[in-house]
């Protein structure tokens, strides 16, 4: 009978290893599910990550080729405004040439209209 009872207890603890074993097992396959879901998400946040970086890549070389044509333009107009101030200024002495000229000239005509009213005496 103690041969008996002790066989009953040592499969009633063969049934209780086995349905820990089965239940660490179940948990163990949903730890696996978890994890393997969490790695496909992260996966897809990678993968979004890498097209939005090439989306600032792109959009980068874009403000960056905006910015050039933009510095470039500037420079025509700056290259231009100086070319416009150095002919305003061509333009200015040209102007006080012609005012000196001109004052020559009153100079020479009032002489010349002396000499003749003396001429004319």
């Amino acid at each position: 009978a103690e041969l008996k009872a002790a066989l009953e207890e040592a499969r009633d603890a063969r049934r209780k290893a086995v349905r820990d074993f089965e239940a660490k097992q179940v948990e163990l396959k949903d730890k696996v599910r978890e994890y393997q879901r969490a790695k496909a998400e992260f996966d897809l946040m990678m993968e979004e990550a890498r097209r939005m970086a090439k989306g600032c890549e792109a959009a980068k070389a874009n403000f960056e080729e905006f910015f050039a044509k933009e510095r470039e333009k500037e420079a025509k107009l700056s290259a231009t405004g100086k070319a416009a101030v150095a002919e305003f200024e061509k333009a200015k002495r040209v102007v006080e040439n012609l005012k000196g000229e001109e004052a020559d000239l009153k100079a020479a005509l009032k002489e010349a209209r002396d000499a003749s009213a003396k001429a004319g005496r």
